[in-house]
């Protein structure tokens, strides 16, 4: 198959793409039909078979080349990646993607389905996800903004940003990093942070309403927020609600501190705009400058 072309496609199907090395940028239209467009300095082909709903592809020729691979595909089609050391960039697909890749960053943005991803060497940033996500990186950042998923976060030596969120459900977990969070917390809601050796802070609204359990082994919490409890002891459980309490809280750190703040200031939302832009410079370069949708 040459490295441009069309595939047809019905409801229900299943793209996996395979031991990719490069790039890959992945697009909706609305067109029931997969658009490959392969790039190599050998000029690239792909190997497309269908196995009942999967259809498996394959670089066909100069498989060990770095490769710059363009899916333009329906929103609703599904997506399995795995790669040795590539750069991927999903946009606007509502299908659930499975992503594994041993080295290279990774930017989802505006997905509507199930997501599970992970990057044993990369960063993974994510913007407007609103299905469940499982992102995963071994020694690099987790970067999440303007999300409503349900999210489950991890990392081994990498820091996890989440800013101005307003998902029900998260989960955060690193072990040498730290973890920063703003957003709305929800009513019935059920939060969890975790560090090992790391500070977190969290950014909540005014009307902040919650039921929080704190603990701190080696380091302070520091809150904002007029709280009434005993005081904290290393080692040991603090617990209290905030307003009308409702939403569930976990907080916990061995070697770093807590922080409770109240509000956000306008440098701290121009920050966030600035590193959304800086990274998407980066994938504009990645990608060669085209435009995707």
């Amino acid at each position: 198959t040459p490295g441009d072309t069309l595939v047809d496609l019905r409801v229900g199907d299943h793209l996996v793409l395979r031991d990719s090395t490069g790039s890959v940028s992945v697009a909706s239209w609305d067109r029931d039909e997969l658009r490959v467009e392969v790039g190599d300095k050998g000029g690239g082909s792909v190997d497309i078979r269908r196995s009942g709903a999967t259809l498996d592809l394959r670089l066909f020729e100069g498989r060990e080349r770095e490769a710059r691979i363009r899916l333009t595909a329906p929103a609703w089609l599904d997506l399995t990646i795995s790669g040795r050391a590539v750069e991927v960039e999903i946009r606007a697909m509502d299908g659930e993607v499975s992503l594994r890749n041993l080295e290279g960053d990774v930017v989802l943005l505006d997905l509507g389905g199930n997501v599970d991803a992970y990057s044993a060497q990369g960063s993974i940033e994510a913007q407007g996800l609103t299905g469940a996500g499982r992102l995963r990186t071994g020694d690099d950042e987790i970067f999440v903004t303007q999300s409503t998923a349900s999210l489950e976060l991890q990392t081994v030596d990498g820091d996890i940003t989440l800013s101005q969120m307003t998902s029900r459900r998260i989960q955060a977990r690193t072990t040498d990093g730290e973890i920063e969070f703003s957003g709305q917390i929800q009513t019935g809601g059920d939060y969890g942070f975790f560090s090992h050796q790391g500070d977190i802070s969290l950014r909540f609204p005014p009307d902040l309403n919650l039921d929080a359990t704190v603990m701190v082994y080696g380091g302070e919490f520091v809150s904002d927020f007029p709280i009434r409890a005993n005081g904290l002891r290393a080692g040991e459980e603090l617990m209290f609600s905030l307003g009308s309490g409702g939403a569930r809280l976990v907080v916990e750190t061995f070697d770093g501190d807590v922080h409770f703040l109240e509000g956000g200031t306008a440098r701290e939302r121009v920050n966030a705009t600035e590193h959304r832009q800086i990274k998407r410079t980066h994938e504009h370069r990645l990608f060669g400058g085209k435009d995707d949708s």
